[in-house]
């Protein structure tokens, strides 16, 4: 049985679209952002296009101040047990499953501070995606108001603070996970 060449068998209507992507362009899709909405906007249709866009950046920092909320409670819950755990095997004779739970507890807190870190990075990526698309319609945006977002020395200096504290906290575990030699 040979394979059928590809005039021969007819284009699925639900994969069309795929096609005319080009391959520049997945990286775009698997970020989420609209390949339509970085087309030519003109000036009638640019006050809602900046809008959502501005929504959309708002929302992905919202997501980054509640990915950093979690992760520093759920390190606090962690720190707070690790030194529970730390008391109890200075005063008591040494247990299997104490030593389990200094273990454990570090490795969980090295890869809960790396997925936050991680999921923070995710929304930066798609806030720069969306930063891209506002500039290439700078034009038709400048009568819709401020731009819904800073400089990019600014976006730098904004962004500092969860991942400096991300990595601290991953050096943190790190170095409760793996003790200096003496």
């Amino acid at each position: 049985m040979t394979r059928p060449t590809a005039e021969e068998t007819p284009a699925l209507p639900n994969r069309t679209w795929r096609a005319k992507l080009a391959p520049s362009r997945w990286v775009d899709v698997l970020l989420g952002t609209r390949p339509d909405i970085g087309a030519e906007i003109d000036g009638a249709h640019a006050p809602g296009y900046a809008d959502r866009l501005a929504r959309e950046i708002g929302a992905e920092h919202a997501l980054v101040t509640a990915r950093m909320t979690w992760t520093l409670s759920l390190q606090g819950f962690l720190f707070t047990a690790f030194a529970l755990a730390m008391n109890v095997g200075a005063t008591a004779a040494s247990d299997d499953r104490l030593d389990t739970l200094l273990c454990v507890l570090p490795i969980a807190g090295l890869v809960t501070a790396t997925l936050g870190l991680v999921g923070m990075g995710a929304a930066f990526v798609r806030i720069n995606a969306l930063k891209r698309i506002w500039h290439a319609n700078s034009i038709a945006f400048e009568q819709t108001g401020p731009r819904p977002f800073s400089t990019t020395f600014g976006g730098f200096v904004g962004r500092l603070p969860p991942v400096a504290i991300s990595l601290a906290l991953i050096g943190c575990w790190s170095a409760l996970l793996w003790p200096a030699a003496p």
